[in-house]
């Protein structure tokens, strides 16, 4: 059976919300708490579903943490998340949440 386009970016919107959810209140540092946003959420974002005029901020975030776009890129993205700086860290944190409001606008109006 396949799932309808409306499903997939309830998904992608579930997603991008579990992960600012994540930053705000989850456990750890900022840069604990942006693996787990990332590893457990942001990277089950598929691009596809993200409306064109976010998609390069979603290119964006993934650069920054140094995503392959594999599904098993947790590794790279520790790498940058460890060798960053909290300052960078806290940014890229900020990106995703306003990523998030964003695609939460985008996809209600």
């Amino acid at each position: 059976m396949a799932t309808s386009p409306d499903r997939r970016r309830g998904a992608t919107l579930e997603h991008a919300e579990a992960a600012a959810r994540l930053l705000a209140v989850g456990e750890g540092t900022i840069k604990s708490r942006l693996l787990a946003a990332y590893t457990d959420q942001l990277q089950h974002v598929v691009q596809a579903e993200v409306p064109a005029e976010l998609v390069q901020r979603l290119v964006s975030i993934r650069r920054r943490l140094g995503a392959t776009g594999g599904r098993d890129s947790q590794s790279p993205v520790k790498s940058a998340i460890d060798r960053m700086t909290v300052a960078d860290a806290v940014k890229i944190a900020a990106d995703i949440f306003d990523f998030h409001v964003a695609l939460s606008c985008a996809l209600h109006h």
